[in-house]
């Protein structure tokens, strides 16, 4: 949620300072989002991680959203094939892992400083895992502090601030990666210890600035214009078109 701080800070005000929410459009139809929640859902379930069992998983919850027959079906099953081979790698190299794990650090702003929460993907003892049906943010956004949520949750590792077993010993050096399961594209993007630091204290200090100015400093939170969707669901309150 920080990047929409970062990228329109309007659209943070009205989610979490206004707490105000866009209604679903029921007639609206199933949409990416839907394909991404069922794929993380799996994943994060899953006891077993032969492909084929993971296919059969991820086909089974896509006819309770979609039925059977049509052409949506048939391509999200492929999409599953292509995924499925890549995440069983990719967790089975990993055998302590935890899905969907809360964590939680204090960034030292003003007196009292700023909690910042989170609920990652996947964890283990040495690295944080974000799963992205679509495109990761790249390297670029990452070293610049501009995309910190997966830098944050390694953050909150690297600092045992993750809800986790008490005999794990999590890495002071962990690394984090991304797990692309992009329509043509499915890989598992990992950054290095080194890599990863770096990507921490640019996030760090981005959220840090942007604290102090809009929290301690009191700066109003503006609009600015933006190609991306997820950041523009305020439009209308903003009076855009205005």
């Amino acid at each position: 949620e920080l990047e929409h701080l970062i990228h329109n800070p309007f659209s943070f005000y009205v989610k979490h300072i206004l707490k105000l929410r866009v209604k679903d459009d029921w007639w609206a139809p199933v949409d990416a989002r839907a394909f991404g929640n069922l794929v993380h859902d799996v994943i994060e379930k899953a006891t077993d991680l032969r492909p084929d069992v993971l296919v059969a998983q991820m086909d089974m919850r896509a006819r309770e959203i979609l039925g059977t027959g049509g052409a949506l079906f048939h391509f999200w099953h492929k999409r599953f094939v292509e995924i499925a081979p890549v995440v069983a790698k990719v967790l089975g190299q990993i055998p302590e892992r935890y899905h969907e794990i809360n964590g939680r650090i204090k960034i030292p702003i003003g007196k009292s400083g700023r909690v910042v929460r989170a609920r990652a993907d996947m964890v283990w003892a040495d690295g944080v895992m974000d799963f992205k049906t679509g495109t990761p943010p790249n390297k670029s956004q990452l070293s610049q502090g501009n995309m910190p949520q997966l830098p944050m949750e390694a953050f909150i590792l690297q600092s045992g601030g993750f809800d986790l077993p008490p005999d794990v010993s999590v890495s002071k050096t962990p690394i984090m990666s991304f797990l692309q399961m992009k329509n043509g594209a499915v890989q598992n993007i990992v950054y290095d210890a080194e890599t990863t630091q770096m990507m921490i204290d640019a996030s760090i200090s981005k959220i840090t600035e942007l604290f102090n100015i809009y929290t301690a400093g009191g700066a109003a939170y503006e609009y600015r214009e933006t190609g991306d969707d997820k950041y523009k669901q305020f439009d209308d309150l903003a009076r855009v078109k205005d």
